[in-house]
């Protein structure tokens, strides 16, 4: 089983990148942009997504992929991420390779 599958399925908190290993894992890969998803935009991919711009890295969120405790928590948080420098994206563009 991979480092990530391991650690997706015990994530113990609300930002990926309060894990050294986590950043060490994504560091070591050699990547510079990222493409962030996930469950409770308003929390965990908002907290994430900003520590990965913090970090240095560019940051693609996938806003049709992601969802929020509500819609307005949703539709609250991605404007933020983008405030902050996030590229909001859908699926669509990622499967097109233009989010890369």
């Amino acid at each position: 089983m991979s480092f990530l599958t391991t650690y997706l399925s015990n994530a113990p908190g609300l930002d990926a990148f309060e894990d050294e290993r986590v950043v060490a894992w994504v560091k070591e890969g050699g990547h510079k942009r990222l493409v962030i998803t996930g469950l409770w935009t308003e929390s965990c991919v908002t907290n994430t997504t900003l520590s990965a711009l913090h970090a240095g890295f560019g940051v693609h969120i996938i806003t049709d992929a992601a969802g929020g405790g509500s819609k307005e928590t949703h539709d609250t948080a991605v404007p933020r991420m983008a405030q902050a420098g996030v590229d909001p994206t859908d699926d669509g563009a990622v499967s097109q390779g233009d989010a890369a």
